[in-house]
């Protein structure tokens, strides 16, 4: 019995199907931080996926990004983040939805830049991050498609102490078969 679902298993993460698909995004986001400052924070993501696994309507691939959001004169997250992505492609159905379970490292800074000599006048610090997300693209051309929207759920934490940022993003994506 336990084979029977090994087997399932196996099939669900390396599916039958191996050719590969890279695809190249950038995203508008702009995120709300809780953490010691509660500012909306903007900006560009950019990043790059392979969907390497198909079967039928399923792919499986990997993902990595670079997010550089920033609000008022002091306020910045920045993180870089990678993991896996499950995306489903129907032939029949305009929206091509996909999960994603990315992790790495996260840069936060809220306050006053510190002045020499002064101290620290606000928090910075870089930490481990991860974050889930979830999103839709809309097929333009065969090679192009508009990232409609994406929501993602972010931790940055160290140490006893988080924060958790939500975002919501829209963006191109760039295919290469």
């Amino acid at each position: 019995m336990k084979s029977k679902y090994f087997f399932w298993l196996i099939l669900l993460i390396f599916p039958i199907s191996c050719r590969a698909q890279i695809g190249v995004y950038s995203e508008y986001s702009a995120a709300k931080l809780n953490a010691p400052s509660a500012n909306w924070v903007n900006g560009p993501v950019v990043g790059v996926y392979g969907d390497k696994g198909h079967w039928r309507t399923l792919h499986t691939g990997l993902d990595a990004r670079g997010s550089f959001l920033f609000g008022g004169e002091s306020t910045q997250w920045m993180s870089f983040l990678a993991g896996p992505r499950l995306a489903i492609q129907p032939t029949e159905f305009l929206l091509h939805p996909y999960l994603e379970g990315l992790f790495g490292m996260g840069h936060y800074q809220s306050g006053a830049t510190p002045e020499p000599g002064m101290g620290p006048a606000g928090v910075s610090d870089n930490k481990f991050e991860y974050q889930l997300l979830y999103g839709m693209d809309i097929p333009l051309t065969q090679s192009i498609d508009w990232r409609v929207i994406e929501f993602s759920l972010s931790q940055i934490s160290d140490n006893g102490t988080s924060s958790h940022p939500r975002a919501v993003s829209m963006g191109i994506v760039m295919h290469f078969h």
